[in-house]
């Protein structure tokens, strides 16, 4: 009885250590930070900000068409407008996949370039692809990969206003590090 009694105690303290040690799982969102941003124009008030955000319901849905794009055997860049990548898009990874929101956006701020860092790093010099979807309608950006890891993304300011307004997801395709 002694035994029964202490196995069972065992289970239950096995059970409550696993429970208090869980954490949930890391996704791209937990995983992308917006380091620093410079603007062309003024100097942004203090309520300014690209932030990440949890995936919208749109997100979601738009991942999901795109798993399925690949499940036919084509590459993820392939699902994108190819006017928006170069001709070698077939070759391009994609690595990150996520929501994105502008806050207190003013058009004086001109153009915003925003320091990215994601949980894929990427090599100075590596070529880089973010596409923006504003609502449904996918624009690309402008992108530098730094020496940190870290990507400098330029948004104009046409893009940022729409964003402001807008539910957006940003996905960054790459040409595949060298190995």
């Amino acid at each position: 009885m002694k035994k029964l009694i202490s196995l069972v105690l065992v289970a239950v303290l096995a059970l409550s250590l696993a429970t208090a040690y869980a954490v949930p799982s890391k996704t791209t969102n937990d995983l992308t930070k917006v380091l620093e941003i410079e603007t062309t124009g003024e100097k942004p008030a203090d309520d300014f900000a690209i932030v990440i955000v949890e995936d919208s319901e749109a997100a979601k849905a738009e991942l999901e068409k795109i798993i399925e794009f690949v499940k036919d055997g084509k590459a993820p860049a392939e699902y994108f407008p190819a006017e928006l990548l170069p001709e070698n898009a077939s070759e391009l990874e994609m690595n990150e996949f996520v929501g994105i929101a502008v806050l207190n956006y003013k058009p004086e701020y001109g153009d915003v370039t925003a320091k990215l860092e994601f949980g894929t790093p990427y090599n100075a010099g590596q070529k880089v692809y973010p596409l923006t979807s504003i609502d449904g309608e996918w624009t690309s950006e402008t992108a530098e990969a730094q020496e940190d890891g870290a990507v400098k993304i330029t948004f104009t300011a046409e893009q940022l206003q729409k964003m402001a307004e807008a539910t957006n997801i940003m996905a960054v395709l790459s040409e595949p590090a060298a190995k």
